[in-house]
């Protein structure tokens, strides 16, 4: 799925105000409704912001460390991100979209070719109100 690198960044971020302190986890449910973003903390409260997004495909709830999410956003080009999610046990990638890369590839853009490599919470049976779940 392709979403703004800029609305994706703002998203993470006033979602992860909101995350576990320790584990910075916020997950994001992907459905054919867009993407779902959703933090919570017992200390804090929860947060909930979605992506309007057409999507085909299986329905993929994932925990990452918002963070590194956020450390791959703030570094990468303005333009479209391609996320990539395979299931909610493996890696998930964020890159430049491929259309992105292409036309800036012969620019003096460093981030042209580079990804980031997420790997997701291994236990992620969190629902929205019990984020200290996690393992």
């Amino acid at each position: 799925m392709v979403l703004e690198r800029a609305e994706l960044s703002d998203a993470v971020r006033r979602v992860s105000q909101l995350a576990d302190q320790r584990s910075h986890a916020v997950k994001l449910a992907v459905s054919t409704e867009g993407v779902e973003i959703s933090a919570s903390s017992p200390e804090y409260g929860e947060a909930k912001e979605t992506i309007d997004k057409d999507y085909k495909g299986d329905n993929i709830a994932i925990g990452f460390n918002s963070s590194y999410m956020l450390d791959f956003l703030a570094a990468a080009a303005d333009g479209p991100i391609s996320i990539e999610l395979k299931d909610e046990q493996s890696a998930g990638q964020m890159r430049p979209s491929p259309t992105k890369a292409i036309a800036t590839a012969t620019s003096s853009c460093p981030c042209a070719s580079d990804f980031s490599l997420l790997q997701p919470f291994r236990r992620f049976e969190i629902t929205i109100c019990d984020m200290q779940t996690l393992v």
